[in-house]
């Protein structure tokens, strides 16, 4: 009876952690084609099984080399030997939620899986309410890795899991902007962090990526082990590679049904120009797929190998599919299209990319992005999203090569258009029927976020999804305009709650005040406030001055008062929080009334939101300077004893520090105007911090 109170116990804890920590995982990648990689793969296993080896394996290559078959090829083969394997996979196209966060719950997720002081460990901290926010990601480290694990000393070194992370330089994406230069950079200090500490040492971690300083500045040979796959000039005729690479194309052209004799011909052509690139043999493999004899006669006669054939060979596609009697409007669907592919934050399918203002499709072509699927197949992912097989193509696109070859198309790397157009179709998407009340459908209002079943939850269409989490994003990007900004009002003032509840739902409140405050810095915003015209939208007449940053002001309000019941149930943004909102706030001026069966509070509503946000309680001593960053987001106390944090400015929680400043007295404090380092002056001399580390 103990033993089953036990289970049921640690099945609730576990439960628990789930909810709390799930989520936000890619499955692996193909493994490598039976018969290939042998030899590296066999010499990989001999590293991870020898205990005295380095504790970290590093497998590098150059874009298309093969390393995420690699990865996936070791985990299959450590799991059939009986090791537990944790993977997890980075991607360059989910790089807001695929992200360095996303990677340690996921590996303190599966430990807590497999050993209960881990569980336990990681469980007190979440019922404690102790768990840090996910973008203080040191500390989030700290509380999810490094001290659960210190609990396993007693496990011996063999016995414990192999973790093995794939495309480690995919993490933030492109790096268009600075949100994900900041993820990646938050990764390569955890990762400092893991090889610096005694008892995470004692695991192996297997990582790949393309060669990267930033990595190899904390990963050198004296403390990892670099695999390095052998690509371009460093692939010589009959080694492991290019044969690998002869096998697979002899496979995939005999499928095609190319004759013997042109196979032959074909292999003595097309392996030496693949130079070990894998991503190149797949590529060519998918060109020629359908027609291979008339194909095969289309690619170019150059002698380049590695990157610079591949680039060549991109070239011969875009000609092949794009560049031959395609009207106008094709034109630029095509370059809306796959700019779109570049810029979008997630991987879109036709219905929302067909809906772009640039793309108009002649009403004759009933396959609506048909066309453009067919020309983009060798590069592209089966299934019903639109996104790249590998990273190099979107490198290509961007390239001076692309834009010097293919003229016409040079308007895919105009990112400010894409911006325009992506915060366009997200506003409309967010001002049309789509996002309305009930979203899910839900028979009852107590109904919690996390008993709504994932069948429900996918009602919610991906484009509406998308628009939620990402129209910020897109529109601070895109330069300045009334039609946007008008836009971007109506969606608060008639979208707010309905917004609000579909962020719930997908789990993304938090993430609500970020987009707000994303709104307010942008310089699309001050623009919009700054001009004196009264504007008109859906019969509305709105007065542009401050209007909106008051309005966006309250909402962050509201949201910081009702996070958590907003959070864990959806209905109640409508059922209670709007109910107990101050009866000036803006928000609940301007719902309330629409929304009349809900709670009613017939005595002690404030009238105001109170003159005290919050109280941050960090300090022993008495504070002596606050100063806030250029988008107000964070601000920076410092006390007399010298101490400074950062904390957030809606909540007040600390979110680095606290920090042991220099003994000396403080004269002042300001913020860099990224808002990423903050200058202290001291009586003789100043020092610059860096907010997340100091």
């Amino acid at each position: 009876m103990a033993k089953n109170v036990e289970t049921a116990a640690e099945k609730k804890e576990l439960d628990d952690l789930v909810s709390t920590l799930g989520g936000n995982r890619l499955p692996p990648r193909k493994p490598c084609m039976e018969g290939t990689r042998i030899s590296i793969l066999q010499n990989i296993e001999n590293d991870i099984k020898n205990v005295d080896d380095q504790s970290v394996i590093w497998i590098r290559g150059s874009p298309g080399a093969r390393k995420s078959a690699l990865a996936a090829s070791i985990a299959a083969r450590l799991q059939k030997q009986g090791r537990h394997v944790i993977s997890f996979r980075f991607d360059r196209a989910q790089s807001s939620t695929i992200n360095t966060d996303a990677l340690w719950r996921a590996v303190a997720l599966d430990l807590a899986r497999l050993y209960p002081s881990v569980r336990r460990n990681i469980h007190n901290m979440v019922q404690d309410n102790m768990l840090p926010d996910p973008h203080n990601i040191d500390d989030r480290f700290d509380s999810l890795i490094e001290t659960p694990l210190s609990t396993l000393n007693d496990v011996p070194s063999e016995k414990l899991p192999v973790i093995v992370v794939d495309a480690l330089d995919e993490c933030g994406g492109l790096r268009h902007d600075s949100s994900g230069k900041d993820d990646f950079e938050g990764l390569v200090r955890t990762l400092k962090h893991w090889i610096q500490t005694e008892h995470l040492k004692r695991f192996k971690l297997v990582i790949t990526s393309r060669p990267d300083n930033r990595i190899t500045r904390i990963l050198s040979d004296t403390i990892c082990m670099h695999v390095d796959i052998p690509s371009g000039n460093d692939v010589k005729p009959g080694d492991s590679a290019s044969e690998d690479i002869r096998t697979f194309l002899k496979s995939r052209l005999e499928s095609m049904g190319m004759k013997g004799t042109l196979i032959e011909r074909a292999l003595d052509y097309l392996v030496p120009r693949a130079a070990g690139l894998f991503i190149w043999a797949i590529t060519v493999a998918n060109f020629l797929e359908e027609n291979p004899e008339v194909r095969f006669s289309m690619l170019g006669k150059d002698d380049g190998k590695g990157l610079t054939s591949l680039y060549s060979l991109y070239s011969t596609i875009i000609k092949a599919s794009f560049e031959h009697d395609l009207e106008e409007e094709e034109i630029r669907a095509v370059i809306s299209v796959i700019g779109a592919m570049n810029f979008a934050k997630e991987p879109l399918d036709d219905n929302a990319l067909m809906v772009l203002p640039g793309v108009k499709i002649p009403s004759s072509d009933v396959d609506n992005l048909g066309f453009i699927r067919k020309g983009l197949m060798s590069v592209i992912d089966p299934g019903p999203l639109l996104r790249f097989h590998h990273r190099s193509f979107e490198d290509f696109l961007l390239s001076s090569s692309f834009r010097h070859k293919h003229p016409n198309f040079s308007a895919i790397q105009n990112r400010v258009y894409h911006e325009r157009q992506l915060t366009v179709l997200c506003l409309k998407t967010l001002i049309s029927p789509k996002l309305h009340f009930n979203m899910c459908s839900l028979e009852s209002s107590i109904v919690k976020n996390v008993d709504i079943q994932a069948t429900t939850k996918s009602t919610i269409p991906r484009l509406v999804s998308y628009s939620c989490q990402y129209w910020a994003d897109h529109l601070v990007h895109a330069p300045s305009d009334k039609i946007l900004m008008r836009a971007a009002k109506f969606v608060m003032h008639e979208k707010l709650l309905f917004w609000l509840e579909a962020m719930s739902i997908l789990g993304k409140t938090y993430e609500a005040s970020l987009i707000l405050r994303r709104v307010l810095a942008s310089k699309a915003c001050l623009s919009f406030i700054s001009c004196n015209t009264s504007l008109m939208l859906a019969g509305q007449t709105f007065h542009p001055d401050h209007e909106l940053t008051l309005f966006i002001r309250d909402a962050l309000r509201f949201i910081s008062a009702f996070i958590i019941p907003i959070s864990h149930c959806a209905p109640q943004i409508y059922v209670s929080s709007l109910s107990f909102a101050p009866e000036q706030s803006l928000v609940a001026k301007k719902f309330c009334s629409r929304f009349p069966n809900t709670i009613v509070v017939t005595e002690g509503r404030p009238s105001q939101w109170p003159m005290v946000a919050f109280t941050a309680e960090h300090y022993k001593d008495r504070v002596c300077h606050v100063v806030f960053s250029p988008n107000e987001s964070t601000f920076a106390s410092i006390s007399d004893d010298g101490t400074m944090c950062v904390c957030d400015s809606e909540t007040g929680h600390c979110i680095s520090g606290p920090f042991e400043l220099p003994r000396g007295f403080v004269f002042g404090a300001c913020f860099s105007p990224d808002g990423r380092r903050i200058l202290v002056e001291l009586k003789s001399y100043a020092v610059v911090l860096d907010i997340e580390t100091g």
